[in-house]
């Protein structure tokens, strides 16, 4: 992988792997699979999603670099808004080309708006769920994720239905 770390915003480009800040201060991961400019400063990005999670998001490229983390069986693949990459929100920890065994990106580029709500991210937030720090069940239809989720993949051990965690 190319190393490209840093902060500062940029436009988002195909093959771009990125450590994506979570609630409880750790980092998931997700690469751009795919680009398309919609305006000037304004992309509709089609990202994949990645189980990968760690404290440290050098710890995620340090693992990428060693091949201790595979980046060919993404859990999901969705279009996101592009403000979290051009902002610099999330941090760029290098390039890949993106290969994928389980899904066909061009088969997958549809938007994720129809539930995001501007409360949160979708990308932070699909990736809360997965990790067991947003129900999995939280949205308005409580299978949603289920029914994205790509071949290969259910829903994880890690995952916390909504009536779980009004209980906690």
């Amino acid at each position: 992988m190319t190393a490209a770390r840093g902060k500062r915003g940029r436009e988002p480009m195909a093959g771009q792997v990125f450590a994506v800040p979570l609630s409880d201060g750790s980092y998931g991961l997700a690469q751009v699979a795919h680009v398309k400019q919609a305006s000037k400063d304004s992309y509709f990005v089609t990202c994949a999603w990645f189980p990968q999670r760690a404290d440290d998001p050098e710890q995620l490229f340090q693992d990428i670099q060693e091949g201790r983390r595979d980046l060919r069986s993404p859990f999901l693949a969705c279009t996101i808004p592009s403000d979290p990459i051009t902002s610099g929100e999330w941090r760029l920890l290098g390039s890949l080309r993106p290969e994928y065994e389980n899904v066909d990106i061009a088969a997958r580029i549809k938007t994720t708006w129809e539930w995001f709500d501007g409360g949160q991210r979708p990308g932070e937030l699909l990736l809360e769920m997965y990790h067991g720090l947003f129900p999995w069940n939280g949205l308005h239809d409580p299978e949603y994720l289920d029914k994205l989720l790509l071949p290969g993949h259910v829903r994880p051990p890690s995952a916390r239905m909504k009536e779980e965690m009004e209980k906690a």
